[in-house]
């Protein structure tokens, strides 16, 4: 990645150097200036279940102006694995595209731009009981090869399988293509704090190299 600013270049580093700087000195990863915010910004947290409810959705677009609030935060793909942008993808399962939601969604993309509204999108990464209920082999397993579900009964995406990451980024860049000006990743972590963690298996050894 190589950072710009004001003629001033920080050196290319691959992805792993990036996640060790990030983990040893996370002050390190900063341009060598940084320009302040041009605005404050104030924000909404909106569900994509409701974007399918023309009555909610106008209410709450009302209040998002009455409010004085300049930003958005919209679910692409929440903890079901279920998403509302379109997707051509090898490992998308069956169902979880649904229809009436992307059809909000475009509206309320639309609404965003003639009200001068940023739009940010929350896309659930490792929690993601579709992909591995038709998947199986990209979710976390105990050692006795069953799938590892959390305290919630929910299964988990393997984070150390590439065609994990190559799904979760197909789905932010068809968020990205359809004008949201940033992508926020939840759950971009491997199980903590959950039941259960010593039942899980790992064929690799979690370092920094990987």
């Amino acid at each position: 990645t190589n950072y710009e600013k004001k003629g001033q270049t920080m050196k290319e580093i691959s992805r792993r150097d990036f996640l060790k700087l990030a983990a040893l000195s996370p002050l390190g990863l900063l341009p060598p200036e940084r320009e302040p915010r041009s605005r404050q910004t104030l924000g909404l947290y909106l569900p994509f279940r409701f974007l399918a409810r023309e009555k909610f959705m106008a209410d709450f677009l009302d209040l998002t102006l009455r409010s004085g609030a300049n930003t958005l935060v919209v679910d692409i793909k929440d903890e079901h694995g279920i998403i509302n942008v379109p997707l051509d993808h090898a490992y998308m399962p069956r169902g979880i595209f649904e229809y009436p939601n992307y059809r909000g969604l475009m509206n309320l993309l639309d609404w965003a731009r003639e009200n001068k509204i940023s739009l940010i999108a929350r896309q659930v990464v490792m929690v993601d009981p579709a992909l591995t209920k038709a998947f199986p082999e990209l979710g976390l397993h105990d050692w006795a090869g069953r799938l590892w579900k959390d305290a919630n009964g929910i299964a988990w995406a393997n984070p150390y399988d590439e065609r994990v990451v190559d799904y979760n980024a197909a789905i932010a860049a068809s968020a990205a293509s359809l004008g949201f000006s940033q992508v926020q990743f939840d759950y971009v972590r491997f199980p903590s704090g959950e039941h259960d963690l010593g039942s899980i298996f790992y064929d690799k050894k979690n370092t920094f190299e990987n």
